[in-house]
């Protein structure tokens, strides 16, 4: 039995063109699906973010899409941080009318810096950060 075919033979494959008798049998190998952040980067998030004196939160919709909407209310409350929409978010990741939420961000540069002055840490979650 092949792996991940679970009804596939060796000879089923080798007639469909997929083994060739002069390279010998075929290896198989697993793929692991299996999958973790990294330890020392989770730390020094921990760090930056417990060491902010003033600490904005920028949610995009990757939040909601993924279920991870409690999980991200409860991030906030926990910090007790202002949450911002990411520019462009297509469907909210935060409730609207939470005492933490403080709207939309603007897509300019301009209006955006101005709008997150003040801040010491922005963590973006959910959504794509980019320089210009």
């Amino acid at each position: 039995m092949l792996s991940g075919c679970p009804t596939a033979s060796a000879q089923t494959w080798h007639s469909l063109g997929k083994l060739s008798p002069d390279l010998g049998p075929a290896t198989l190998r697993g793929i692991s699906t299996r999958f973790a952040p990294d330890r020392d980067r989770v730390g020094e998030f921990a760090r930056r973010i417990s060491a902010a004196k003033k600490l904005a939160l920028i949610y995009g919709q990757e939040i909601d899409r993924s279920g991870g909407w409690n999980a991200g209310v409860a991030f906030a409350e926990k910090l007790n941080a202002p949450v911002f929409h990411a520019p462009n978010t297509e469907r909210p990741s935060f409730p609207e009318t939470h005492r933490l939420f403080q709207g939309m961000l603007p897509i300019a540069i301009g209006p955006l810096s101005e709008r997150l002055k003040g801040f010491e840490l922005a963590v973006v979650i959910g959504a794509q950060a980019r320089s210009p």
